[in-house]
């Protein structure tokens, strides 16, 4: 030990030692030799972390044989490690993997090889086409270069210029060859149909992640910021950050060729197929897209001539100019006639509907009217799944599903309370639920907060949810918040005014059929829309209290304020029910009550209300949603979108 070395034993020892305090070993103990452990951390923290970078391992290998007809149950001789035989044919002279070997000889300077794949491969991005048409072979089954002499002379410039790609580039682009017309000349339409003498440009389709681009930046949408983890499709980063997952590839980059992670691509597929036009005029993104662009460029008199210089980088022809504005003016006219339409259809169905409410109104009278007489009526029983009264715990007073507080989620007073860092969590679900009635009776702390969510339902990880959530899109508006907003569309509600001063009621009912109503203290909310129904399995999904959606506190997810109380139903409530729900006033009646109590004349009257109200509902769903005035500017837009100067280079 006094000599500086120790053996296992040793050292095992004297760890026993320490282990049971035989050895002093803190800094009170060891008296002098403070100063020296003091400066010997000091050093310590000094010394910089290394930087590791996974690789491979170099140790003894040996040559591998050659399997007869690529039966790995027949080797033949053993294949020396080498290079290419056109260059060098000596075996490498290592008893190591020859790696260093191979890097060595791909830069040696009488192989031209490596330098003529990367020219060629710069020269086909830039000219849609290879000095060497078959980028990915150069060897005997490829196809010979077009012009050698300038693949040679590419080559060698870019060795001259340190391999800058950059300079390479450069070089190409302000050459002559380059700078050329697109339209060929009669002669060369007939000696070179496929222009390998480069008599003339190219012409070339934009490929899938520049088109996305593109697309981006003719609605002045692009986020031009450099680095930062993947995104979706739908983002507005550019393409070379959207995320490429093996089995879940964008569908808008496939469709224009991009290709697949699971082989080397070195020369793209350009295929022209319906799916494309079909992407063009009916894509979500390319929709969007149009509308963003129309409302950038503004309504104005230039509208027309600026959306030219936008979207092709010229101005408008006479004609391109006139076709642009009789299509606006038809498209127009073709919109407001839809409009009256509506208008009209929509004030039938609403007189129908009043006479179908009057009827039944009559008869919930009659009905209320006896209920009161009765002393022995019973409330109804709407049989929710589970309800949270929060009276002193976290405790589901109907069935299983008692939450645990995460955080600073706390129970108080009769509500559970939420300041932002906590929410609670219940165990999964004991049955699969679609259909379904989330309602929270809440009070918030800030009527400005964004994005909190009041109950949500979501699978265990918290990929997908369904949720009430305050705030998020629009401020101080309720919204059913899901995953990448995927069933979330506005409810066109008012702005919240009261939920900070006194307790309000929110719900939102999911039909099977992918209705999403939302109610406020028992009323409806805005208005429903139609986007479609999640369906959470047993045991794999659970409810959170305060959170939007996840496993943990963080962003704009978590609700500050206080939940006095919450119910979920495994069921769509009826609007009825909702507001029973809402007021707890469960003495409702319910519509099957009151169809029992009708008479035959009302039954008949009932049911050819009905039948005129589906009739003209059918007929304004022929004539598609509503569209605002600036429609036509975006239809506009899109039918640029598909002309072939936008997605192709002349």
């Amino acid at each position: 030990w006094k000599q500086g070395t120790a053996d296992n034993g040793t050292a095992s020892f004297l760890n026993g030692c320490l282990e049971d305090g035989l050895l002093p070993n803190t800094l009170q103990e060891l008296g002098a030799a403070t100063a020296l452990i003091e400066r010997y951390r000091e050093l310590e923290k000094a010394i910089p972390i290394p930087t590791r970078v996974p690789t491979l391992a170099e140790w003894r290998a040996q040559d591998q044989p050659l399997f007869d007809r690529g039966n790995h149950k027949k080797p033949l001789e053993s294949v020396p490690r080498r290079f290419l035989e056109a260059i060098d044919g000596k075996a490498y002279d290592t008893m190591l993997s020859g790696r260093l070997d191979l890097a060595e000889d791909l830069l040696r300077n009488d192989n031209p090889f490596t330098r003529r794949v990367i020219v060629n491969r710069v020269w086909h991005h830039l000219f849609g086409r290879g000095i060497v048409p078959s980028t990915d072979n150069f060897g005997r089954m490829g196809e010979k270069p077009s012009h050698p002499e300038l693949l040679d002379y590419l080559a060698t410039r870019f060795v001259e210029d340190g391999w800058s790609i950059k300079k390479l580039i450069r070089l190409i682009v302000t050459s002559k060859t380059w700078q050329q017309d697109s339209r060929p000349s009669p002669t060369a339409r007939e000696t070179d149909p496929e222009n390998s003498l480069l008599s003339h440009f190219n012409i070339q389709r934009l490929d899938a992640e520049s088109i996305r681009d593109s697309l981006l930046v003719a609605a002045d949408s692009l986020d031009r910021r450099l680095y930062g983890p993947p995104v979706d499709g739908r983002a507005n980063r550019r393409s070379v950050y959207v995320q490429v997952i093996r089995n879940q590839l964008d569908p808008f980059l496939a469709t224009f060729d991009a290709p697949v992670p699971f082989s080397t691509t070195g020369r793209r597929d350009v295929t022209t197929v319906p799916a494309q036009s079909l992407a063009l005029f009916n894509d979500p993104l390319i929709l969007e897209m149009a509308s963003r662009t129309a409302s950038s460029i503004g309504n104005s008199e230039e509208f027309i001539r600026a959306t030219w210089r936008r979207l092709l980088g010229r101005e408008p022809s006479p004609q391109e100019q006139t076709q642009a504005g009789r299509l606006i003016e038809s498209l127009q006219s073709q919109y407001a006639e839809l409009a009256r339409q509506r208008t009209v259809l929509q004030s039938q169905i609403t007189e129908q509907r009043r006479e179908l409410n009057a009827v039944h109104n009559r008869v919930r009278s009659l009905l209320s009217e006896a209920n009161d007489k009765r002393d022995d009526e019973k409330p109804s029983d709407l049989k929710p799944m589970a309800y949270w009264d929060f009276e002193g715990n976290l405790q589901d007073s109907i069935g299983s599903l008692h939450g645990k507080a995460m955080g600073g989620a706390r129970v108080e007073n009769g509500a559970l309370v939420l300041d932002g860092n906590g929410w609670v969590s219940t165990p999964p679900l004991p049955t699969s639920l679609k259909a379904k009635t989330l309602q929270a009776r809440v009070m918030l702390n800030d009527l400005n907060q964004r994005g909190g969510g009041a109950i949500t339902v979501q699978t265990l990880d918290g990929a997908q949810f369904d949720s009430i959530v305050f705030g998020e899109s629009h401020p101080q508006r309720w919204l059913a918040g899901s995953d990448f907003h995927q069933r979330t569309k506005p409810f066109d509600g008012t702005d919240e005014v009261d939920a900070k001063d006194q307790p309000i009621v929110f719900a939102i009912v999911y039909q099977a059929d992918g209705t999403i109503t939302g109610y406020r203290n028992g009323k409806p909310y805005g208005k429903s829309y139609l986007t479609g129904t999640q369906s959470f399995e047993k045991d794999k999904a659970h409810l959170v209290f305060g959170l939007r959606h996840g496993a943990g506190a963080g962003g704009n997810r978590m609700l500050q304020g206080r939940i006095l109380d919450a119910t979920l139903y495994d069921r769509a409530l009826t609007p009825d029910e909702v507001l029973a729900s809402a007021t707890g006033d469960h003495r409702y009646i319910s519509e099957a009550m009151i169809i029992t109590a009708m008479t035959p004349a009302q039954k008949q009257q009932v049911e050819e209300l009905n039948q005129a109200i589906r009739l003209l509902e059918t007929e304004l769903a022929s004539l598609g949603t509503s569209v605002s005035a600036s429609q036509a500017y975006a239809d506009l837009v899109l039918s640029i979108f598909n002309m072939k100067e936008f997605i192709y280079v002349r």
